[in-house]
């Protein structure tokens, strides 16, 4: 896809959160060509499309780093779902990551407690099987549990104010929705 897909793929994007509950993120059409612009103009930035009788149905919007390919966001409009456009994206993404000798791929989100379980060798609850993240682990991924988010602040004693004050007062956890919003 090029930037005139931009449209048609927040679109798509669009239909799938309202089917899932959720908001779009990007939330608008002009956020999405604004990150568009920006990451484009490295190749960092790749939008597919699958087709069905010369109809879109869904897209995938994929960001680069490096050598990992991170399959950011995805979009369908539910038409066809026995023509499975998704595995079609995802596989076209491992076989177009995999043929320009990219490292990584990245589901980039993942449910931590299916991962846990799988790490230890736990098995899934029925709920967990039946969840969408089952999805990522038919292509031959692993889930990889990551550290926890930190903050680093190079000046110690911005460091310790933010200790002290935010972190040990409870300030922070009481920020914590402010911010997600």
């Amino acid at each position: 896809g090029t930037e005139e897909d931009i449209d048609l793929f927040f679109n798509l994007m669009s239909a799938t959160c309202r089917r899932k509950g959720v908001k779009p993120n990007p939330p608008t059409v002009a956020a999405l060509r604004q990150l568009w612009l920006t990451f484009s103009k490295r190749n960092c930035l790749r939008v597919t499309f699958a087709e069905y009788n010369h109809e879109v149905v869904a897209g995938s919007l994929n960001i680069i780093f490096g050598k990992k390919v991170n399959l950011w966001k995805k979009g369908w409009n539910y038409k066809y779902p026995d023509q499975h456009p998704n595995d079609l994206l995802h596989y076209e993404t491992l076989h177009w990551a995999c043929s320009n000798k990219f490292n990584h791929c990245d589901v980039v989100a993942f449910d931590r407690s299916i991962a846990d379980a799988m790490q230890n060798g736990k098995p899934l609850s029925n709920v967990q099987k039946k969840s969408p993240n089952i999805f990522h682990l038919r292509f031959g991924g692993m889930p990889k549990i990551l550290p926890p988010a930190r903050i680093w602040i190079a000046n110690p004693f911005l460091r310790l104010g933010y200790e002290k004050i935010l972190v040990r007062s409870g300030l922070l956890s009481k920020l914590k929705p402010l911010l997600s919003s």
